[in-house]
């Protein structure tokens, strides 16, 4: 049950945010929104058996060092199963500082700036008393329907190993809304496929 409830958390984690770097004169793209009320709701499909999951920006409070990147608290809902997490971001990057209520050892990196076709960055993630070794890879932006519309979305496609399994997962986050698409493949022949189907923005 350990080992299942981990792989879960490590998932969930894997399902990272994405806020791009500033340029000047330039848009800079806000692939995964923190603004607080910002909701998704999601189509999941699990080997055909279909749940019903939302994810909600439900506080963000300023840090309390100077210089540092605000906290926003993310409550997410998988059927039954209920998770928390925190996380921020600069212009370097997005970090994840909890999941599942549990502070990480140290912030983990989801994913650096500035989001580019190509680029690959390894992260470490230790919950629990456990474990995770991750790659990510961010691929060339396409189009992708979905029950919420179709969007320019960017893949980025993740490789996780901890306690002697493997996840791999690929999310297609599209610009001002966040992840509209997520497919996962679990250890057991396991397939998970997640669909925005309601996207509300945050203020």
């Amino acid at each position: 049950m350990r080992r299942t409830l981990f792989a879960a958390a490590v998932v969930v984690w894997a399902a990272a945010g994405v806020i791009a770097q500033d340029k000047k004169d330039v848009k800079a793209p806000n692939l995964y929104p923190l603004a607080k009320g910002t909701k998704w709701e999601y189509e999941v499909n699990a080997n055909g058996q279909k749940l019903e999951a939302s994810q909600e920006v439900t506080d963000v409070a300023e840090a309390k060092e100077k210089g540092k990147a605000a906290i926003a608290t993310l409550s997410t809902t998988v059927g039954p199963q209920k998770l928390t997490e925190e996380m921020s971001a600069d212009d370097k990057g997005v970090y994840r500082h909890s999941m599942q209520g549990q502070k990480l050892a140290t912030p983990v990196t989801a994913l650096k700036y500035p989001v580019k076709e190509g680029d690959k960055w390894d992260a470490k993630i230790a919950l629990a008393g456990q474990e995770a070794d991750a790659t990510f890879e961010t691929k060339k932006a396409e189009k992708v329907k979905v029950a919420a519309g179709e969007y320019t979305a960017t893949p980025v496609e993740m490789n996780i190993k901890a306690m002697g399994q493997e996840i791999k997962a690929t999310n297609w986050y599209a610009d001002g809304v966040g992840i509209i698409k997520q497919e996962m493949a679990l250890p057991g022949g396991i397939t998970v496929t997640m669909e925005l189907k309601k996207f509300t923005a945050g203020k």
